[in-house]
């Protein structure tokens, strides 16, 4: 809530906002030694406190490594574990926002400075996810979230991190004595990864994150694979569904074209079951995005579309759903991947972190990498035409426009434009809008108009006349067509009844 200062001034008042300021963030203090962390296997015991405005809590903690090249970088990821006692015996279960758990991951965010990257594109997936319905049940949709803050090493400033919801069963509500819940993660780019070739095991190309390690785990990943490499087009498209979670896929695809998830086209992708034979890609490790590289020294080539079709899954997925995959950008384009919306998103979390956190991280981690907000923004004015062309150009159907009829209780008729395009940009009085309906309260026709994602124009005019409606399922060619009837009936009637007169 913005806050303001009244200055009086000749005539009356002034009103004056005042700035707002990000709160102090969370704090976790370590006590303990974390030297002896050299691998992912390694684990070590400390003493921890956390305060914040809403939770204070000591105790215990076991802490990992975390993360595959990141374990290069001299700021490291860690997984935790809150404990009550020393023993490591007893979790504590803490409720930041997801529902109470023990297991949490500290991303150091080693490559993006803004420290946004990661967490805000998993929030635009989350939303993406939650408008069609997937993965509801879980604590974020299937993805992570997080919220920054500083991490102490026995009273020393450790670095700006972000706390997050970890990889793991939590992550997707499941059952770990469920042999059917099982969450695989793409190691590499390898054949294997990329559905080119049957895994050879469970700790290679495929890491169980969920499940049980052993040939019938082994077995319901390369069904799925097989069917990728076996199946004829025909079949791809007919069976999918026994195999893939459809709209899973599409949001995958469109996502990670649109924000350039270069990192995610095989390596990180994360496969989900619940009943081991239908599963859903899940985008995990987002902070490759928006036009950085993997090092965050350089940016990457912000025209490219072709990365994600080294992957079998996806090259076949466009051949075979193209008008799908075209759809649910443009769909999906009208609301969330807007420019606005993706920077009031990465704008917002980055005034959660106060500037005097952000200082500390810089004298802390002299050489830490990253870019700027201003350059997601760059990259999306870049991005956005280019990715609108490669989606334009994959339609195969044409376009087809009409007015629907729906009768109102109280007397009136709506009519609405419908397309079966979601390029067509459908609008009201010649004006960009997307009010593509018109209400008529007695007889009369109107006028719609429309664009398609090339930018050619046209218009369609809806029609009443007297107690002639359609359904709403009736287009308005069938409205013109019964119209059309009824003018020839009263024109042959009326000379029947002439005829007859004169007779």
């Amino acid at each position: 809530m913005k806050k303001w200062m009244f200055i009086i001034i000749l005539g009356g008042l002034l009103l004056i906002p005042l700035p707002t300021y990000a709160k102090a963030l969370p704090k976790l203090y370590f006590e303990g030694d974390l030297s002896s962390l050299k691998t992912k296997k390694d684990n070590t015991k400390v003493t921890i406190r956390y305060t914040s405005d809403s939770i204070n809590l000591e105790g215990y903690a076991k802490i990992k490594l975390q993360g595959h090249s990141s374990l290069d970088y001299e700021k490291k990821n860690y997984n935790i574990e809150f404990y009550q006692d020393e023993d490591l015996t007893n979790q504590q279960k803490v409720d930041f926002g997801w529902g109470a758990q023990s297991k949490y991951c500290l991303k150091a965010n080693w490559i993006d400075k803004t420290h946004a990257r990661n967490i805000v594109t998993a929030r635009l997936v989350q939303e993406v996810e939650q408008k069609y319905n997937l993965l509801n049940d879980t604590p974020h949709n299937g993805t992570i979230d997080g919220f920054p803050i500083e991490i102490y090493l026995n009273d020393e400033f450790l670095g700006l991190y972000t706390l997050n919801i970890p990889k793991g069963a939590w992550q997707f509500n499941m059952d770990e004595n469920n042999p059917n819940h099982i969450v695989l993660s793409a190691e590499d780019w390898s054949n294997a990864a990329c559905f080119k070739e049957e895994a050879k095991d469970l700790n290679s190309s495929w890491a169980l994150e969920v499940g049980e390690e052993n040939e019938a785990t082994l077995e319901k990943l390369n069904r799925v694979i097989r069917f990728v490499i076996n199946s004829s087009d025909q079949e791809f498209k007919e069976q999918f569904s026994s195999y893939f979670n459809l709209d899973a896929v599409l949001n995958y695809y469109v996502l990670t074209q649109y924000g350039l998830l270069c990192d995610n086209v095989a390596k990180n992708m994360l496969l989900v079951t619940y009943d081991g034979e239908i599963w859903y890609p899940v985008l995990y490790d987002l902070d490759t995005a928006w036009g950085s590289s993997s090092s965050g020294l350089e940016t990457v080539h912000y025209e490219s579309t072709k990365d994600i079709a080294n992957n079998q899954l996806f090259e076949r997925l466009e051949k075979n759903f193209p008008n799908e995959l075209a759809n649910r950008y443009f769909a999906l384009k009208k609301e969330i991947f807007t420019k606005e919306h993706v920077l009031n998103l990465f704008n917002e979390f980055e005034k959660s972190i106060p500037k005097e956190s952000f200082q500390k991280e810089q004298e802390r981690w002299t050489d830490i990498p990253g870019f700027s907000v201003e350059q997601i923004a760059s990259f999306i004015d870049v991005r956005t035409p280019i990715v609108d062309k490669f989606f334009y150009d994959l339609y195969t159907d044409e376009i087809k426009v009409e007015v629907v009829y729906e009768e109102n209780k109280n007397g009136t008729v709506t009519a609405r434009l419908v397309s079966n395009r979601e390029d067509v940009s459908l609008w009201k009085n010649n004006k960009t809008s997307y009010d593509y309906e018109h209400t008529f309260t007695k007889e009369g026709t109107y006028t719609f108009y429309y664009q398609d994602g090339n930018g050619n124009r046209n218009s369609i005019t809806a029609t009443t006349s007297g107690n002639v409606l359609t359904s709403s399922s009736e287009s308005y060619d069938f409205l013109l067509l019964g119209l059309f009837g009824i003018l020839i009936f009263s024109i042959l009637f009326y000379g029947i009844r002439r005829r007859i007169r004169y007779i």
